[in-house]
């Protein structure tokens, strides 16, 4: 088990690792340090141990992830969970070994989930690692900008937008708008394997209330004929498969009804813009919810 951390520095986030005694860091180490985060282990704290030296690394913080391998959290681990969400700092969850999300105690249910137990391939690694950083950089650059929010004393929504700003087509604006009015987190082109537009999917939306934290983020394609649904479908489950992802949804003009489409690792739904307006936060829920019971059945 271990847990690491970024810090304030603009340009240079440094993760702090805690671990348990037998678990090998090298890898998240390195993945980490190839996407220019500075770690800092438990060892670094200032003396007096955790009672003076979280305080203090958490002053100079702005994420924590906890990496769990096993299935009691120890509690030095709990604590600097709670240290974390007590100053406000976002906090993620990533499954090792042979854990799975579903076994983690309840209380860590509602915080964002990675599995990476099972990935034992290189490419199923990359995916763990991009997911992980592309998480962690989205709930940062959300944090920061909340931050700024109340500092400047504007009204700081449930909602927020991030990422390269490049969905600048009239009808991927309304979609982007009709998402961001139910709350939810948002980054634009989201980076889904080597950097260039063809690796990039239009958004990644994190959503509260879905059944699993596991099921963050959910992926949208954005098409403007009716016709591309299934091309985006296709470009969707790449995606999906590259990110660890489970959950899509392709958006087009018009009133085109929610249509599921399910393979042994993804859902993904296709529905037009005007019925996605008309959902609520909880009826998007709801719409996922019911796309995730059905594809872990087996329904169609």
């Amino acid at each position: 088990m271990m847990v690491f951390m970024t810090s304030k520095t603009t340009g240079s986030e440094t993760v702090f690792l805690s671990a348990g005694r037998d678990t090998d860091l090298e890898r998240v180490r390195s993945d980490l340090r190839d996407r220019d985060f500075r770690t800092v282990e438990w060892r670094d704290l200032t003396t007096g141990g955790l009672a003076r030296g979280l305080p203090a690394a958490l002053e100079s913080c702005d994420a924590l992830v906890a990496v769990l391998d096993g299935t009691e959290v120890p509690a030095a681990v709990l604590m600097e969970i709670g240290a974390a969400l007590g100053r406000g700092l976002p906090v993620v969850i990533v499954t090792a070994g042979t854990l799975e999300t579903l076994d983690l105690p309840a209380a860590l249910h509602e915080l964002p989930a990675i599995s990476a137990g099972h990935a034992q391939t290189t490419e199923a690694r990359q995916a763990v690692s991009r997911r992980l950083v592309a998480t962690l950089r989205t709930l940062i650059n959300n944090a920061g900008d909340s931050s700024l929010k109340a500092a400047s004393g504007s009204t700081v929504g449930s909602s927020s937008i991030t990422g390269h700003s490049a969905l600048e087509d009239d009808f991927a604006r309304k979609v982007v708008a009709a998402i961001d009015r139910l709350g939810v987190r948002i980054v634009e082109e989201y980076e889904v394997g080597p950097v260039s537009r063809s690796r990039m999917a239009d958004l990644a939306i994190w959503i509260e209330g879905l059944p699993h934290p596991l099921l963050n983020p959910v992926l949208v394609e954005i098409k403007k004929h009716q016709f591309e649904i299934e091309a985006a479908q296709s470009v969707l489950r790449e995606h999906l498969g590259s990110t660890g992802t489970i959950l899509g949804i392709v958006v087009v003009p018009g009133d085109t009804k929610p249509t599921w489409h399910f393979g042994s690792t993804h859902a993904v739904v296709s529905l037009g813009l005007d019925v996605l307006a008309a959902l609520d936060p909880g009826g998007l829920v709801a719409l996922l919810a019911d796309g995730r019971n059905r594809w872990v059945h087996g329904l169609s």
